[in-house]
């Protein structure tokens, strides 16, 4: 409720949802080959690799959901799911997403205590 004109209004959003319309925002998800949830398929007639599986549907309604687009990468450093360096930072996919290299990681992620320093967990999964 606002105070608008002498009278308390009722109708107006002062706080407006900012995550249900993401409004085409393209998003980085970084991702790899993990048969069964994830396959990457190389063509040499595409730019990009052909993309399916369980983890990547996901994705895909959420695109759908929420707005956004989606920029399917491979961990810049080749890794997979990475490994924590002596130093604090990471390797592969999660030190993509603890250096913002990506928005989402799609992988076979398990929830670990130490992971929550560097990256937000969706609640749910397959």
């Amino acid at each position: 409720m606002t105070w608008r004109d002498e009278r308390l209004a009722t109708d107006t959003n002062v706080f407006r949802d900012k995550l249900s319309d993401l409004r085409g925002h393209q998003m980085r998800v970084v991702t790899f080959h993990f048969p069964p949830r994830i396959f990457m398929e190389e063509d040499e007639d595409r730019a990009s690799p052909v993309m399916y599986g369980v983890d990547i549907e996901v994705v895909r309604a959420l695109t759908e959901a929420l707005n956004f687009t989606v920029d399917f990468r491979r961990p810049s450093d080749g890794e997979m799911w990475g490994w924590e360096q002596d130093n604090g930072s990471w390797t592969g996919l999660m030190g993509d997403l603890q250096r913002r290299k990506a928005d989402i990681g799609v992988a076979d992620l398990y929830i670990m205590e130490h992971y929550f320093t560097i990256i937000d967990m969706s609640v749910g999964g397959g």
